[in-house]
């Protein structure tokens, strides 16, 4: 059926669509004069086979993928550029096949370009003269060794995509705050100073770009000296199309030996309090609904966020080395998974730490910490040795708390320290999968089942829940225990 549908596919097209794969001994197949009329083409060059240079003279194509494996030479690049009508070009191949990749200035030549694919390619630089493409819709370099973007990235003023996810980037420059129509920019990079600091984009200069949808990342907010709240609040708070945001409080360092990037987080004698201070100036889009923070070094959360993240659903948490309660999260009503790595201060996880016992919270009776909250991964704690919870919070009178109330999936991995599991989280009705991988000591403790004779079989376990126990210290596939409730 496949067949049928694409023999009927390439009738329909009259010998516009075309897909070539050029193997060893191969003439140019492009001498063929039944090959003129050809506007798309999906080229496929094998290793150690000469690129055949007749395409270039074939002036109707339109759009051209190119997959190879091996490196072009920079004259296949420079006579690409005579094919003026292209409208989409990309590029595939493997990145470690590939010397570096140099884009010659000539491509400004290809006025008429829509879309261009450098994704995953070894370049590093991207000439001036690629701004004189006024019509390009979509620019990827995902997973390349760009390390600057051009200057002159303003003149692209139909630019509506910019995938740009690379850890090769140090900053982004000015000319991106007047992009007003963009509505893709997978990275933003906060420079880190000197040189470039002249020619970066700060972060305030992206208030803007409010036509921003789906996923954003921010990286290097470890870079963030100069917090001015007011400028900082409007950066990312009237962005109401992003549903998914990435935060990095790292540091960019240029290696200048190796041409490139190395990446670093938290170092002593950095202050907590500075990093404190722009998160909270970081007022979140309205919409968001996935949140990953790494790398942040502060003590604590700020209690202001919970009224902007009411539709948050899911909240990632890793290396975020300093913190040691996470008392303003527990109130966020829709949030149905977190996750948390790497917090290597964490030695006890009990009331304190989630701000119940504080008074931290401001939940009543009728209320509950972490309301829709269905799964919660605890990995990487190295130093957590202790896990206590009671539902009871203690003032001038007691009230019950509900604590994860919907509760139906928990993961611990590589936890080395924690003795014994919080018995009365465990038992709940809504708890179907428990997992626990890379802690020996809760092995040693629970081997073979012992230890969960003690859990409640409440008749209403019969049938829903599936305890899936796995506790190993290097072997994450290998089932210990496996209790079904019958």
């Amino acid at each position: 059926m496949h067949d049928i549908v694409h023999d009927f596919a390439l009738f329909l097209s009259d010998g516009e669509c075309l897909a070539i794969e050029v193997n060893s001994g191969d003439d140019d197949l492009f001498i063929n004069s039944s090959n003129k009329n050809v506007r798309h083409l999906m080229l496929k060059v094998n290793k150690e086979v000469p690129f055949p240079m007749s395409i270039c003279s074939v002036k109707s194509l339109r759009s051209l993928v190119i997959k190879y494996s091996h490196s072009l030479s920079s004259d296949v690049y420079l006579k690409l550029c005579e094919l003026t009508y292209l409208r989409a070009l990309k590029f595939t191949a493997n990145f470690y096949d590939q010397e570096v990749m140099e884009i010659p200035k000539e491509i400004g030549k290809l006025i008429h370009l829509r879309y261009l694919d450098f994704g995953r390619q070894n370049i590093t630089k991207l000439p001036e003269s690629l701004c004189e493409l006024y019509n390009l819709h979509t620019l990827d370099i995902d997973g390349s060794m760009v390390s600057e973007l051009p200057c002159g990235i303003e003149k692209l003023v139909n630019l509506r995509c910019l995938k740009n996810t690379t850890s090769s980037l140090l900053y982004i420059p000015k000319g991106i705050e007047k992009l007003t129509g963009l509505q893709t920019l997978s990275e933003f990079v906060v420079s880190g100073g000197g040189d470039d600091d002249s020619k970066a984009c700060s972060l305030e200069g992206i208030k803007n770009l409010n036509n921003l949808e789906g996923s954003l990342q921010i990286r290097g907010l470890g870079n963030v000296t100069n917090v001015s709240e007011g400028k900082m609040k409007e950066a990312l708070k009237n962005k109401k199309y992003i549903t998914d945001l990435k935060l990095q409080f790292d540091k960019g360092t240029k290696d200048v030996a190796r041409g490139s990037v190395y990446w670093k987080g938290f170092e002593e004698g950095d202050s907590c309090e500075d990093y404190e201070v722009v998160l909270e100036a970081l007022q979140p889009p309205p919409e968001l609904e996935r949140l990953s923070i790494k790398y942040y070094a502060g003590r604590t959360f700020p209690s202001t966020w919970k009224a902007s993240l009411t539709k948050l659903k899911s909240l990632f948490l890793e290396s975020c080395v300093n913190c040691k309660n996470l008392h303003a999260l527990g109130e966020l009503p829709s949030l149905e998974g977190l996750c948390i790595g790497w917090m290597r201060n964490v030695k006890k996880v009990d009331n304190e730490f989630w701000g119940i016992e504080s008074g931290a919270s401001s939940s009543s009776s009728s209320s509950a910490l972490f309301p829709k909250l269905k799964t919660l991964e605890l990995w990487g704690l190295g130093e957590w040795e202790e896990w206590t919870y009671e539902n009871t919070k203690k003032g001038e009178k007691e009230e019950h708390i509900r604590f994860m109330p919907c509760l139906a999936t928990l993961e611990i991995i590589d936890c080395y320290r924690l003795k014994a599991l919080a018995d009365s989280l465990l038992q709940r009705t809504t708890l179907k999968k428990l997992e626990i991988c890379g802690c020996p000591i809760l092995k040693k403790r629970y081997e073979g089942g012992r230890g969960f004779e003690k859990f409640d079989p409440n008749p209403v376990f019969r049938g829903a829940m599936t305890f899936l126990v796995l506790l190993m210290s290097d072997m994450r596939n290998q089932v210990i225990g496996d209790w079904l409730s019958v």
